[in-house]
């Protein structure tokens, strides 16, 4: 499967993170890019950089300090009006981040102890829920969909496996694994999608209470 990449620039040990967003909107204008800095609600320190690379629609990368990761992270990369695209896909989306990493963080790596930390554009489900695929394939492997009560055993077993390993999977990519490995009918998959968002909330909300 494919997804947008994620990309930290992490600190040094003396760094804090609003300290490294400021080199690295130094760098990015010493590399040419256009910048805007801000504050969001969530009262992360952002900063926004304009590309306009010859080969990639005009896009702007949005860069926050993440203290959970104690370094600064680009969130997102959204097409801008002018590029004349309203979506970038997933091979687009990560040629960009790669140019900017190439750019910025790796110039900075280079004068500094700071390191990076990204995921790669393929992976497997496995990654994402490594407790809990052996329940998904088992669920999947005995035809899931025949409406014997074991079926229902097996996914039960699936989802509680999620909730007590506290593995995160989202809808999308569970949909997307469905869909890609399985090829299912759209609305098969969606009921499918609802029914686990309505469990997994069920049992937290059971933790909870």
């Amino acid at each position: 499967m494919k997804r947008y990449k994620d990309c930290t620039l992490h600190c040094t040990e003396n760094q804090i993170p609003c300290e490294l967003l400021d080199i690295v909107m130094k760098e990015s204008q010493n590399q040419g890019f256009l910048i805007e800095r801000y504050s969001t609600f969530s009262k992360d320190d952002t900063l926004a950089v304009y590309m306009q690379e010859e080969k990639f629609p005009y896009s702007r990368l949005i860069i926050c300090t993440d203290n959970s990761k104690n370094g600064v992270s680009i969130v997102n990369i959204v097409p801008m009006p002018e590029s004349g695209v309203s979506h970038i896909g997933y091979s687009e989306y990560n040629k960009i981040l790669d140019t900017f990493r190439d750019k910025v963080f790796y110039k900075i790596i280079n004068d500094s102890h700071n390191r990076i930390s990204e995921n790669t554009e393929d992976y497997s489900i496995e990654e994402v829920i490594p407790y809990s695929f052996s329940k998904l394939n088992t669920w999947l492997s005995n035809y899931p969909l025949s409406g014997h009560p074991l079926d229902e055993r097996r996914w039960y077993d699936f989802v509680i496996s999620l909730h007590e390993n506290n593995e995160n999977l989202s809808i999308d990519v569970f949909k997307k694994y469905i869909q890609e490995k399985y090829n299912w009918e759209e609305d098969v998959v969606e009921s499918f999608a609802l029914k686990l968002e309505s469990q997994l909330d069920l049992l937290d909300y059971y933790d909870n209470h």
